[in-house]
């Protein structure tokens, strides 16, 4: 029989140990059953620590601890990651993930630019200009701006400007500069003028005839 508070017990209940052959002694607070009175003696783990090692109850990699729980460690918010870059760092239980920005290529620890317009695995349209774009906060790995003469829109799509039409002519083009007397006719990214009938044409301007 065992002693514990005045009571005689046939085995030392869970969270004692038979520290002599007539009485019970509490084990550690770190142990949820033990052979001796040490944070090294344990036998089982309270919850929600996870697992016994070398007789000590220890939080896994990942995690930080007491005597009595184990918090998970963001290793993304603490900066203790070694990713390319913390936007794309992602935390999971015990560790963490690294993936490459959008533009990059890699494992998420080493990303290493992907050119898009020296390798032609762009978007942009055929009357656009490509531009790479380098560095982890780019969010894409080019940029794309109409180039050829006449056209406009946003790089991925170019369209025809009718300099003829006043009311489409954008604010960053200039209208037709052919002379009050004559037609203006729209062409693919250009146009040309014609004197009207009745006139004919001079170097800068349109007399009747």
């Amino acid at each position: 029989p065992h002693l514990q508070q005045g009571t005689c017990l046939a085995t030392c209940p869970a969270g004692f140990f038979a520290d002599s052959s007539t009485s019970c002694a509490a084990c550690s607070a770190a142990c949820e059953t033990c052979s001796g009175p040490g944070s090294s003696d344990c036998l089982s783990c309270p919850k929600p620590t996870p697992h016994l090692q070398s007789g000590a109850c220890s939080c896994k990699s990942g995690y930080l601890g007491n005597s009595t729980h184990c918090t998970q460690i963001d290793e993304c918010a603490a900066g203790t990651h070694d990713c390319f870059d913390v936007d794309f760092c992602t935390d999971l239980a015990g560790t963490y993930a690294c993936t490459c920005p959008p533009g990059y290529t890699g494992d998420g620890v080493t990303c290493t630019d992907i050119d898009e317009c020296a390798q032609n695995t762009h978007l942009c349209h055929s009357l656009a200009t490509c531009t790479n774009l380098v560095g982890a906060k780019a969010t894409k790995g080019y940029d794309c701006t109409c180039s050829a003469s006449g056209y406009w829109g946003d790089g991925f799509y170019c369209t025809d400007v009718d300099e003829c039409s006043l009311t489409s002519a954008l604010p960053t083009t200039s209208p037709h500069d052919c002379h009050y007397n004559a037609n203006c006719i729209n062409s693919q990214g250009s146009f040309s003028c014609a004197c009207k009938s009745g006139y004919r044409a001079l170097p800068e301007s349109c007399s009747k005839c």
